[in-house]
């Protein structure tokens, strides 16, 4: 037999999940925009000549210049162009545009040639690939969003009706 005690505490756990279930739908919905807008921005922008391959091309130049006097945009610059394997911005002689002779980081370790591309042709292929997975990430992520916001709002319609007393089922009748 419940006391009144147990059935108040009852009362206070199931306000309390009811509550909280529909904070958490809530925060389910304010996910699923966001990771709805992030699979959008990543598919705009990180495509071969989208705002970010210029995006790209105009901060490699501006590293360019600065690689006189920064000693963290020369090092940027040489780590990128030696892992990469490019040089300059658009091309080699983006160096010598602005009277800075070509890096060893730009020249083939093997060969000694100069690398042909530039270093944002060469990162806007490799963002491009990479693109369409992490965008088919987001958007499972945004379906299994849409499915947790769905249960939470279900199970507090099922708590609502428990607290009414309301059945989920029809009786049967046993006729026989």
């Amino acid at each position: 037999m419940a006391t009144p005690e147990s059935r108040l505490t009852y009362i206070k756990y199931a306000l309390f999940f009811y509550n909280f279930l529909g904070v958490y739908g809530i925060l389910c919905i304010v996910a699923c925009i966001f990771e709805l807008a992030g699979a959008a921005y990543i598919l705009d922008n990180s495509t071969i000549w989208s705002k970010g391959t210029f995006w790209l091309k105009d901060r490699f130049y501006q590293l360019i210049y600065e690689t006189q006097r920064d000693n963290r945009a020369y090092e940027i610059m040489r780590v990128i162009q030696e892992h990469v394997q490019c040089c300059g911005s658009y091309k080699y002689y983006d160096y010598s545009d602005v009277h800075i002779p070509i890096p060893n980081e730009c020249r083939n370790q093997i060969t000694g040639n100069v690398h042909k591309y530039g270093c944002h042709e060469i990162f806007s292929h490799y963002l491009s690939t990479r693109s369409g997975p992490l965008a088919g990430v987001a958007l499972a992520l945004f379906i299994l969003q849409v499915i947790a916001a769905f249960s939470a709002f279900h199970m507090r319609s099922l708590i609502r009706r428990v607290e009414r007393g309301e059945t989920n089922y029809k009786r049967v009748s046993s006729k026989g």
